[in-house]
């Protein structure tokens, strides 16, 4: 069987979402001098959905926009990569990691875990010790940047297979790697951003049932933004 014991690790999801509670608009400190958002993750963040309009339609952009402008986001995101240095084409053995650990940005985001998924990547126990090194590094940045954690968005499967395009599995996705990412960031103290959950059940969001189109980018710089300022704005 290619499945873990999901049992075990949906109860864990719910225990962790539960412990962690729902991010709120104070994860974003305005009184910081600089106002920047870095973004680190793959050929989602990256904008390979959109791969023609990327410069003004990747989700890291429509986030900026939301914001006005007020707000610069850094898009630190490169296709094919997996937060597993073990993996096939790790984040961690390319020079834009080296510059994202230059950022002078109060916020960084972190979305790896989609390549991770597919079948000559997984490795649960390594993901968890190897998410929490990763994380730790930017939270002791200099600045003391408010990190958050990102779930990866659902994967649709291909007719008749059992996985998305390139192999990406989505139940690794949502009963594996979702979990663990809700269990390190409580072990480190940081806010998760649920994007599995806001993107389940909207295949018409993607361009091949892995990367997000316009829309479904639309929709995750909305839903950020929503989490990183909305009841501040209220105030």
């Amino acid at each position: 069987m290619k499945k873990m014991n999901k049992t075990v690790t949906v109860l864990l999801a719910a225990a962790a979402f539960f412990s962690c509670g729902h991010i709120t608009a104070s994860i974003i400190d305005r009184s910081k001098s600089e106002h920047t958002i870095a973004c680190i993750g793959d050929s989602i963040t990256w904008g390979a959905g959109v791969y023609n309009t990327r410069e003004t339609e990747a989700w890291p952009v429509l986030l900026q926009n939301e914001t006005d402008n007020t707000y610069t986001v850094q898009n630190y995101a490169f296709p094919g990569k997996t937060l597993l240095s073990t993996g096939d084409n790790p984040y961690s053995n390319m020079q834009l990691y080296k510059d994202s650990l230059h950022t002078k940005a109060s916020v960084i985001m972190i979305m790896l875990g989609t390549n991770d998924s597919k079948p000559q990547n997984w490795n649960h126990d390594r993901y968890r010790e190897e998410l929490e090194s990763f994380a730790k590094q930017y939270t002791e940045l200099k600045q003391e940047p408010t990190v958050i954690l990102m779930t990866c968005p659902a994967a649709y499967e291909l007719p008749g297979s059992s996985y998305a395009v390139y192999d990406i599995d989505n139940d690794v996705i949502r009963d594996e790697i979702r979990p663990v990412i809700y269990e390190v960031a409580e072990k480190l103290g940081l806010p998760v951003i649920d994007i599995y959950t806001l993107t389940d059940g909207h295949p018409e969001w993607f361009s091949d049932g892995v990367h997000t189109n316009r829309d479904g980018n639309a929709a995750i710089a909305s839903y950020v933004y929503q989490q990183l300022f909305e009841e501040n704005e209220s105030e």
